[in-house]
């Protein structure tokens, strides 16, 4: 009661940051990288607070005055220099991963991202790299795997490819790409009828697919 009378705005401020921040703390956890983007809406009330206090130093006197003229100087100067710093590391995808890696170096997610960032540009030894990382992290869904199979298949490496695709089905045998990928290697190898087993799995799951109707279509003709 004596805070929500004397100090409104405190406890407004307050407030606002843990109802805000609640939701975005991962005590029930979520499938999401924790950024500071989550921090926006919260720290309102931060600088509410800030505010506040400053506000209540200058009316101190000419030293409480000049302390907050230095605060607020200082907080200015720091916050331009982070969001400097903060600008060059969301410049492009590699640059944000490789940022990211530094603090979550144990996130298979991150390590994936990463490797695709680095499939994007060109840079394939690198990214087959972060995909190896990202699996021996965490080998419990399929897209690392996915992933790698098409470095491989550009590689013309179909055998390795196989393997990684087969293992990412065994994972999550609805990740339909895998299948895709797989379809279209046996039908390239003319290993028709396991392309067109494939193609069919694939259908019953997602009819109107492209790549396995055509399969089914060319493999008909």
């Amino acid at each position: 009661f004596w805070l929500r009378k004397r100090h409104r705005f405190l406890l407004f401020s307050t407030l606002w940051f843990l109802i805000f921040i609640l939701p975005n703390s991962n005590i029930i956890p979520v499938n999401a990288l924790l950024l500071e983007h989550w921090l926006y809406l919260p720290s309102i009330g931060f600088f509410i607070a800030v505010s506040w206090a400053l506000e209540r130093m200058l009316k101190k006197g000419r030293g409480f005055k000049l302390a907050s003229i230095v605060l607020i100087i200082s907080l200015t100067l720091f916050y331009m220099w982070r969001t400097f710093e903060r600008n060059k590391e969301w410049h492009d995808p590699i640059s944000f991963y490789e940022s990211t890696i530094k603090y979550k170096s144990d996130s298979a997610r991150i390590h994936n991202n990463l490797a695709m960032a680095y499939a994007d540009a060109g840079r394939e030894d690198d990214a087959m790299k972060e995909y190896t990382k990202a699996i021996e992290l965490g080998d419990y869904y399929p897209q690392p795997h996915f992933n790698l199979s098409n470095i491989y298949i550009k590689k013309k490496d179909y055998e390795a490819a196989v393997k990684e695709l087969k293992r990412s089905m065994e994972i999550d045998n609805d990740f339909l790409y895998s299948h895709e990928n797989l379809a279209l290697i046996y039908f390239d190898e003319g290993k028709f009828n396991e392309a067109k087993k494939e193609a069919v799995f694939i259908l019953k799951r997602e009819p109107n697919n492209k790549i396995a109707l055509e399969i089914i279509g060319r493999i008909s003709e």
